[in-house]
């Protein structure tokens, strides 16, 4: 299928420490936003517990470096299985709002 995309322009971005930039309480409004309250089908498990589930997942992790240990605030922790997961719903949920709302 062919799509006329003239008058159209590609963007590119670079997002510089994109992980321990992920703000994770707004991120992960937008996901109970989009599973709990969106057009899919809620999860069946209550949206408090996957709350607590995904916070004890991703806040407050620690890390050691240089032989000192260190406490990561915000942001998403190198490593994190949950990564790259919430780094795309952070990243999409900005495109939506800075670009497809601008059109």
């Amino acid at each position: 299928r062919s799509r006329d995309i003239s008058g159209s322009f590609m963007v590119s971005y670079d997002v510089q420490s994109l992980f321990t930039n992920v703000p994770l309480e707004r991120t992960i409004d937008i996901c109970m936003d989009r599973l709990y309250r969106g057009s899919i089908t809620a999860p069946d498990i209550p949206e408090d517990v996957l709350v607590k589930l995904i916070r004890l997942c991703v806040c407050n992790n620690t890390f050691l470096f240089d032989g000192k240990v260190y406490e990561q605030f915000d942001g998403v922790a190198m490593g994190s299985s949950l990564g790259p997961i919430l780094a795309n719903i952070w990243m999409s949920h900005l495109e939506e709002q800075h670009i497809v709302h601008s059109e």
